[in-house]
């Protein structure tokens, strides 16, 4: 569960990536925001809803993803 706690609505895709990988496996560690987290491959995952695939350099915000927004999880 990938609470207000985790992710901050100026956090990128790719940052929520980052946290969702850290939360999915043990692979390597990553550093997002000075918080150093171990998981899969971020690059690997693909968000979207729909058929809109979000882009990792954009905000959350500018996508209004917000607390209990359902999204399509992919690992390519």
């Amino acid at each position: 569960n990938l609470s207000k706690q985790f992710y901050r609505p100026e956090d990128t895709v790719g940052d929520l990536k980052k946290l969702i990988s850290a939360h999915t496996g043990k692979a390597k560690m990553i550093n997002i925001s000075n918080r150093h987290l171990k998981g899969t491959k971020p690059e690997k995952i693909r968000l979207q809803k729909g058929y809109v695939v979000f882009k990792d350099h954009i905000t959350l915000n500018d996508y209004e993803i917000k607390d209990g927004t359902g999204l399509e999880m992919y690992y390519n």
